[in-house]
């Protein structure tokens, strides 16, 4: 077996291993506290969707331009794709003639920066990683909490964006994914390039965390 073959079938485990800190100091801030306990409103649903909008605006664009790519076309996964259903529930969360929610520099800068990285499949997939199997692990989580807050059902408009209609089991799709990350055929330097965008992902996750806790003043 090849140096290239060991660094690629240890990429899930790598982005996993490598990125734990700053996943921790993302979920730490003091947005992400409140969500856990339970403490939201309608108010940060509707903050956290028109944000959400503009990033993943930005990474399905650039993930379908990258499509039959062939170090990207095994972890595209149209079946992910969370746009449509962002804009749904923005619509269901925004009353007639209410304000629009701001769109928050640390917003625009994520977007910028998956467009910056947009030529890359490495880049791109780790950018992939860290917003899907994020929405498939704890934003499970974060889905149920809105729900029970809200008052509104799994897959409801509002929080539909928490339900994959296209994923029956998420466990094994997670698995699944996980190796289709392991078989990309990317260098040892672009294995590098990935772990090291994921990085710069939860950092964009982090700033904008703090940021939307802000629009509670």
């Amino acid at each position: 077996m090849t140096a290239g073959v060991q660094n690629r079938t240890a990429l899930a485990a790598r982005l996993r291993e490598e990125t734990r800190t700053v996943h921790e100091e993302a979920e730490q801030t003091p947005l992400m506290a409140r969500l856990i306990k339970g403490d939201v409103d309608r108010d940060d649903l509707r903050g956290l969707t028109r944000q959400l909008v503009t990033v993943y605006e930005a990474l399905e664009g650039a993930s379908r331009a990258l499509a039959d790519e062939p170090r990207f076309a095994g972890v595209h996964a149209p079946e992910l794709e969370r746009l449509d259903a962002l804009r749904a529930d923005l619509a269901a969360l925004s009353a007639e003639g209410e304000p629009e929610v701001p769109l928050l520099p640390a917003a625009t800068a994520y977007a910028e920066r998956i467009r910056d990285v947009a030529d890359q499949p490495a880049r791109l997939l780790a950018h992939r990683y860290t917003r899907y199997l994020g929405d498939l692990s704890g934003g499970q989580a974060l889905g149920s909490i809105f729900g029970r807050a809200l008052g509104l059902e799994a897959g409801q408009p509002g929080i539909s964006f928490y339900q994959f209609q296209g994923i029956e089991k998420v466990k094994p799709y997670k698995d699944r994914y996980r190796e289709l990350l392991d078989g990309a055929p990317l260098s040892d330097e672009e294995s590098d390039a990935a772990v090291e965008e994921a990085i710069v992902a939860f950092r964009c996750n982090q700033a904008l965390f703090e940021e939307l806790e802000s629009l509670k003043g």
